[in-house]
């Protein structure tokens, strides 16, 4: 089995976790995936304009930066991991301009599909294009709503834990500003945590 195959089945595999994926629509995953693999600090989508494409992360982090209206600068408030979709879900189905920044933090492969090839799909296969179009809305709105309760009820320590028993990698994937970007907290807050916690660990080590 070589690469690909076992990239095309890995999307599958996480796909039909979430619906009971057609044989065709299987087969037709499995004909020639795009696989590419995209080097840490690509960008994906440029400010400003039309997505045309859906990505599938087989393995690595893609990023995602907003422009602030408080700041007018492009603030981090998202990342992909390897087994989601990233789509722009606000505007690709419209294919109207997008003013977000999309790209990776770390060497990252890919598995892409057009604008085009997705209308070919939802033609061939509407149920599971329903599904997919559903699943990339729902899984993004699921996540955004996590991140505005966490940020309403959760200290900006508990804020900061839970994205390290999570997301642990990402502590060393991206920079300060990036962490606190999408933790909601300052600069300041967010390196004050950093030195708690690992305090908190040297002390733990020493008592035992």
């Amino acid at each position: 089995m070589d690469e690909s195959h076992r990239h095309s089945l890995f999307m599958i595999e996480q796909l039909a976790k979430l619906w009971p994926i057609s044989r065709e629509f299987r087969e037709y995953l499995l004909k020639e995936p795009a696989i590419s693999i995209v080097p840490n600090k690509a960008i994906l989508h440029f400010q400003n304009t039309v997505p045309l494409y859906l990505w599938f992360i087989v393995k690595g982090t893609i990023r995602r930066k907003v422009k602030s209206p408080r700041t007018h600068k492009y603030e981090t408030d998202f990342f992909w991991f390897p087994g989601q979709l990233i789509g722009i879900e606000s505007v690709f189905w419209t294919e109207e301009r997008a003013d977000v920044l999309l790209d990776a933090v770390e060497d990252t492969v890919l598995i892409t599909f057009t604008h085009h090839q997705f209308s070919q799909v939802a033609e061939r296969f509407p149920r599971d294009a329903a599904m997919l179009s559903r699943l990339l809305t729902s899984s993004y709105m699921q996540r955004i709503e996590e991140l505005r309760y966490d940020l309403k009820y959760l200290t900006h320590s508990e804020r900061y834990q839970k994205l390290a028993a999570r997301f642990e990698r990402l502590l060393t994937l991206v920079t300060i500003e990036d962490l606190a970007d999408y933790l909601g907290m300052s600069r300041y807050s967010l390196m004050r945590q950093r030195k708690l916690i690992k305090s908190r660990k040297g002390g733990k080590a020493k008592s035992s």
